[in-house]
């Protein structure tokens, strides 16, 4: 076998093409690194895979990306939820969360690849199939790497950083010493993609069917009249044939309605994996989606999931890369993504166990649970936010801050007095996600760098815009190009007033820029790249702020 070295050193070196590894590519972008993508398949996959996408990663995805999906997919609003007969358990309305997305977007993994693989192509970034990673030894400032290309000779190439987003077997993980814990269920589940006829759930609805028989769902594909099939079947050691059928068997005995196979596109069966990573980063070598953590599909968590792993490391990555922020900062994406992925496999395992209930009374006593929780408003509420992973939050990071108006000085602004604090603490708070719900909110927020938020406050004052000027121009000679700057002002009179400072103007004439962010004072908060809030004080205190971004920048 010849050997192609290859000189060049690549800022980034993505191994895995998965949703994870395209979202990080499509992310790191976005930020302005061009990275180098490769994958040891032939080609994208293509069988459906995962199958919907979250309201969270919707929106840390952004646009132009979202319309793309959008327009692939089908909106997935309810799920309706039955035992052994017609009689419905429950049934929990996605719709009416604080997101633009109120749904689960149905798209098969194998689009959502696709989709994401044009975009990249518009950006001049080509995935490198049958390429696989051989090797790689790190060195203080870069990685060597060996890769095995598909004309069978070896590359030996360097990269400034290597991210591993080659799946649960993965090369990168293995060849940099990531260790797991791990473990294995004994049962199999069985999938189909069927197109079925008769009683199938309505439009943008899946069902679940906790029977006496065994458990089943039915979620609806992008293609119409085309359903995955989702079942619980039994332990053993060899893979279970998995027929047309066997799958017709499970919707008679497992459905209370009358649902028909016609025909089916992919059949499979596997058990579920449970690993985390002990960690994320090994120096220059970082793990993101299944490579890190693998869990039941229990809520569709998975795909959704790496691909917020991507949100997370893509903006810290590019501020290292750009010489604006210390190698440091990446410690930051283990400390807040580690405990995501952990509780996920806690939370998804205990739901999967006790959906393994075989004793009548045990069935009983589960649906029954169920049946009672779900019609009080504030368990739904919080199944719907758990579902479309809006309550994923890093409170106790290291890079998120808050001034505290007590120890407010040099201002001739007024502190806030009880109601303000009230409101203030009535809504998201530092590493919380920001309130992205509204279309204009969202929209604005919906960029590649931090962007500082300067509220008036619900009574602005020329003293107050005043105040304003200074700050923003006091941001802008700090930190060039660093943070997006919105001045945000109850009154269209602010608009001349602000005319000569950095930063764009929003005239907040209903107040509910004010209302989402708590702020009936002055007030700054800062929200990072995936829409997370990093800083906040009020008043504005831009000492206190600086010394709270030189923390995350090193």
């Amino acid at each position: 076998m010849a050997a192609a070295t290859q000189n060049t050193t690549h800022d980034v070196l993505i191994v895995g093409a998965g949703p994870t590894g395209l979202a990080m590519a499509y992310l790191l972008d976005r930020h302005g690194v061009t990275p180098r993508l490769i994958d040891a398949a032939a080609g994208p996959a293509p069988e459906s895979r995962a199958l919907a996408m979250h309201a969270r990663t919707l929106e840390v995805l952004g646009e132009p990306l979202v319309s793309d999906l959008l327009a692939e997919g089908q909106e997935l609003t309810r799920v309706e939820l039955y035992g052994s007969d017609r009689a419905p358990l429950a049934s929990v309305d996605l719709a009416g969360t604080p997101t633009r997305h109120a749904f689960a977007l149905g798209l098969s993994q194998s689009v959502i690849e696709r989709v994401m693989i044009e975009r990249l192509q518009t950006r001049g970034i080509a995935v490198e199939w049958n390429t696989r990673l051989t090797g790689l030894s790190q060195r203080p400032d870069r990685v060597e790497v060996t890769l095995l290309r598909p004309d069978g000779d070896e590359e030996r190439t360097e990269a400034s950083w290597v991210i591993g987003c080659d799946g649960v077997r993965s090369a990168t993980r293995e060849a940099a010493g990531f260790s797991l814990e791990a473990s294995r269920d004994a049962r199999w589940w069985l999938l189909a993609d069927a197109r079925l006829e008769g009683e199938v759930p309505p439009k943008g609805a899946g069902r679940g069917f906790l029977s006496q028989n065994g458990i089943m769902a039915l979620i609806p594909l992008e293609r119409e009249g085309w359903w995955r099939v989702i079942a619980v079947g039994d332990e053993g050691e060899a893979r279970p044939e998995v027929t047309d059928a066997v799958i017709a068997e499970l919707l008679r005995e497992r459905s209370a309605f009358d649902v028909r196979l016609e025909e089916t596109c992919w059949l499979s069966a596997f058990r579920i994996r449970e690993h985390v990573a002990t960690s994320y980063r090994s120096n220059r070598v970082l793990i993101a989606g299944d490579a890190a953590h693998a869990h039941s599909p229990l809520g569709g968590q998975g795909m959704n999931t790496g691909v917020q792993d991507a949100a997370n490391l893509a903006w810290k990555l590019a501020l290292v890369l750009r010489g604006d922020a210390s190698d440091a900062l990446l410690d930051s994406y283990e400390a807040e993504r580690l405990p995501v992925a952990q509780e996920l496999v806690r939370r998804t395992g205990r739901g999967t166990r006790a959906m393994y209930a075989s004793a009548p009374w045990l069935i009983w006593l589960r649906n029954t649970a169920i049946q009672v929780a779900l019609q009080l408003d504030f368990v739904t509420d919080r199944v719907r936010r758990g579902v479309e992973m809006l309550t994923v939050a890093y409170p106790g990071s290291p890079l998120v801050g808050e001034g505290a108006p007590s120890a407010h000085r040099g201002h001739d602004a007024e502190l806030p007095d009880a109601a303000a604090r009230r409101a203030l603490s009535q809504v998201a708070s530092p590493g919380e996600r920001a309130p992205l719900e509204t279309e204009a909110i969202g929209a604005h927020l919906d960029s590649p760098r931090h962007t500082a938020l300067l509220f008036d406050g619900r009574q602005a004052t020329a003293a107050g815009y005043q105040r304003m000027r200074d700050a923003a121009r006091d941001l802008a000679a700090r930190w060039p190009d660093r943070f997006q700057l919105l001045h945000v002002t109850p009154t269209p009179e602010a608009t001349s007033e602000l005319a000569e400072a950095p930063g764009e103007v929003i005239v907040d004439a209903d107040g509910s820029w004010h209302e989402a962010f708590g702020a009936e004072t002055e007030t700054l908060v800062v929200v990072r790249p995936d829409g997370y809030i990093g800083w906040r004080s009020q008043p504005i205190d831009l000492a206190a702020m600086s010394r709270w971004w030189d923390t995350i920048t090193g």
